[in-house]
């Protein structure tokens, strides 16, 4: 006779305390191994930011309305969003090799951020993430929801390119097969619920 066939485990979610909890005993193990180099990398871009800001502010204000210059005021817009562009393009570097330096330190690998920022610049790795925020940001402009729904659904990607080798489209799609887990079928204990919890406890902190 055949062997009974075995159902299959129906695994759980994470309750969200129990998540904190392994978020932050995690946060105090790596912090000086990773959000000190990261936020020192940060620092330089978010002066650069706010140079940028005062003197766009001081090139308006200085400007006389009776001697107004459409070509300057162009000028001084095009430089300031040039500017904007590639600091935050840096941001989005540093961010992402942080992401991918946490997830091979929760996998037990080493968490140094300069193998993370190499693993991050390979072209593949950085299109799927600015493609999925350029995405995230139109859904921001859709009343906010979208944006923070898409947000919270491909908020996985950078740990499956990582630990899984799935680049692109790919990707975001299973970071969503991952959060669309939820076995309990009840809302507020929905992954994506708890994402977006985190993003609003992180934001508070």
């Amino acid at each position: 006779m055949s062997a009974p066939l075995q159902a299959t485990p129906q695994l759980e979610t994470i309750p969200f305390a129990v998540l904190i909890d392994e978020a932050w005993k995690s946060t105090r193990v790596w912090a000086r191994t990773i959000l000190v180099p990261a936020a020192l990398l940060l620092a330089p871009a978010a002066l650069g930011i706010q140079v940028l800001v005062g003197m766009w502010n001081l090139s308006l204000v200085g400007m006389d309305p009776s001697r107004f210059e459409s070509g300057r005021f162009c000028g001084t817009m095009a430089l300031g969003g040039l500017g904007a562009l590639v600091l935050g393009i840096w941001f989005l570097f540093v961010y992402g090799s942080m992401m991918v330096s946490a997830t091979r330190s929760l996998g037990g690998e080493s968490p140094a951020l300069r193998p993370s920022l190499r693993f991050y610049l390979q072209p593949r790795v950085w299109a799927t993430d600015l493609l999925a925020w350029l995405l995230i940001g139109l859904g921001l402009l859709a009343c906010i929801l979208p944006g923070l729904f898409l947000m919270a659904a491909w908020s996985l990607r950078v740990p499956v390119m990582v630990r899984e080798g799935r680049y692109g489209w790919d990707a975001m799609k299973r970071s969503w097969e991952l959060l669309a887990h939820n076995p309990s079928g009840e809302l507020f204990r929905h992954p994506v619920v708890k994402v977006l919890l985190l993003f609003v406890l992180g934001m508070a902190l």
